[in-house]
């Protein structure tokens, strides 16, 4: 009972800045046309001028859910969960992505490339190297 207290303590305090959710059909990659829950998550310091979603570049205080409060915001029958961005990799995804896999979504992470990548519970990467990396 203890552990559980402290696990439900854990995904009520870690937060990640989430600029938006969504349902929609993977666009592009291996995965095209295959239905996905889409969490795009602020933050981006590359910055790239042809960038599709600069919206997501910056952070501002109210951007911030609780790990509980993005699954409970998942509100799609999709059994792949695609984490984007901004850079989604700046983040410590352990967090979220152990929950999702618990719950069996496969965990697919868009990334420029230019942070580590914590594998331990995603299954698919799609990499899109940019010019430049600052990091």
């Amino acid at each position: 009972m203890r552990e559980k207290i402290i696990h439900e303590y854990y995904n009520n305090t870690v937060t990640f800045p989430v600029k938006e959710s969504f349902y929609s059909l993977q666009g592009e990659g291996h995965y095209s046309g295959i239905a996905a829950y889409f969490i795009r998550l602020g933050g981006c310091h590359i910055k790239c001028n042809w960038c599709d979603t600069k919206t997501s570049w910056k952070i501002n205080k109210n951007d911030f859910l609780t790990v509980n409060q993005i699954i409970k915001n998942i509100n799609s029958q999709a059994k792949i969960i695609v984490i984007t961005g901004g850079e989604p990799t700046m983040w410590n995804l352990s967090p979220l992505t152990k929950i999702l896999k618990k719950r069996g979504y496969r965990i697919h992470v868009e990334t420029s490339g230019t942070y580590p990548i914590q594998e331990e519970f995603i299954d698919w990467i799609t990499i899109s190297p940019k010019k430049k990396s600052f990091h």
